[in-house]
């Protein structure tokens, strides 16, 4: 009857440390989602900041384009060709600039929106 009940006994033990073998292994497995995903928040995160400061440069480009279209149209009236064509070749530069800022900003918002 003892033989029984040290079998029992040792089947319980057995039973006891498996299973916290396997409460053990769950743990590290959510644990390494926790990580995942907190990296994958910061990474989102920092996208968004970049698209912010790529949306700034290009709003720092559209009013400079902006102030040179106004001053263009008041050097016309006392402006040589020359000038004229300087002031244009520098909104058409600035044209370029805010097309590949929006251009970027539209990958980097991509992006960030996967990483979310």
């Amino acid at each position: 009857m003892e033989e029984n009940k040290d079998k029992w006994l040792n089947y319980l033990a057995l039973t006891t440390v498996i299973l916290a073998v396997c409460a053990t292994l769950s743990t590290f497995k959510g644990g390494g989602f926790s990580t995942r995903a907190v990296l994958s928040q910061t990474q989102a995160s920092d996208q968004w900041s970049y698209f912010q400061a790529k949306s700034i440069k290009g709003y720092l480009y559209e009013i400079q384009k902006e102030r040179l279209e106004l001053e263009l149209k008041t050097a016309v009236l006392k402006a040589s060709h020359a000038l004229e064509k300087e002031y244009r070749g520098k909104i058409e530069l600035y044209e370029k600039k805010i097309r590949k800022y929006d251009e970027e900003k539209a990958q980097i918002e991509k992006e960030a929106r996967k990483f979310e």
